[in-house]
Parts: C-alpha cells; structure tokens; sequence
C-alpha cells in the first residue's frame, strides 16, 4: 500500500533529522542532576546542516503524498452509517483537512513554548510526536483500510 509505504518513509525521516547529539545531552545533564537555561546544541558541525535539509526533504515529499492520497481516499470511500446522510463525503474532507492543520498548528505551537520552558530541541520534540502519529496512523490504515494494502 501506498500511503503505508510513504509513512513509513515520513517515519525514517524523522530518525534522520534528530539531533543526537542534543539528546545525549538531555540525557546527560538529567543524570548529572544539572539544569541548563541554554541550550548550546546545534547541529553537528558539518554533517548537520546536510541532515537537516536531507531530512525535512524526505519528510515534506511524504506528508505531500500523504495529505492528496488521503484526501482522495477520504472523498471516495465512506462509511456505511455516512451514507445514510446527506452530506457530502467532499465537504467533510475540507472540514477534516481544516481541523487537520489547525490541530498541527497548535501541535508547533505548544511543541515551541515547552521547548523554551524545559529548554529542549523543538525538532527532537517535534521528531518524536510526529513518528507516535505516524505509528498510529498506519495501525489505522492496517485496522480500517486493510483492503488497500
């Protein structure tokens, strides 16, 4: 299946734009009882910026596929109790998808203050909670999509 495939491309994107280092860090410091207000963690120095740009490349492509096949898998295939309905399987992919980048947007949100209050790296934050989607989504795909794959 397709959209398994490009999220689990999403998912080995993620692994490669983390910042190991600033992990080790993290974990360093918390086993040192230290507590740092700045975090001096960018990415390695010349491999970084490679990463980075590699990463959220891989990451961008997948979520584009991911958004336009699911959209069109959304518009065509409903449910039986939706079909008893008159409402268009298209206008609830609009307000799905509207709802959809709202909730990221206050996902980034909420992911930027409690990277300055704990003082953490936003992208292994970000990192980390976007692969538990992607794991879960594909778990839906699997559960309820299972004639796609």
């Amino acid at each position: 299946c397709a959209i398994n495939t490009a999220l689990a491309v999403a998912r080995y994107g993620l692994f490669l734009m983390m910042n190991y280092e600033a992990i080790f860090f993290v974990i360093y410091d918390n086993i040192k009882g230290l507590k740092k207000w700045e975090i001096f963690t960018a990415y390695d120095d010349v491999v970084g910026v490679p990463q980075y740009m590699t990463s959220f490349g891989i990451v961008f492509i997948s979520i584009v596929y991911l958004e336009s096949s699911t959209l069109s898998l959304m518009s065509k295939v409903a449910p039986v109790r939706l079909r008893q309905y008159s409402i268009d399987t298209v206008f609830i992919v609009v307000v799905v998808s509207a709802f959809g980048r709202l909730a990221g947007d206050m996902l980034v949100s909420t992911l930027d203050l409690s990277s300055w209050i704990f003082c953490s790296d936003i992208i292994n934050s970000l990192s980390f909670l976007l692969v538990i989607a992607f794991c879960a989504g594909s778990y839906f795909v699997k559960k309820h999509f299972f004639f796609l794959i």
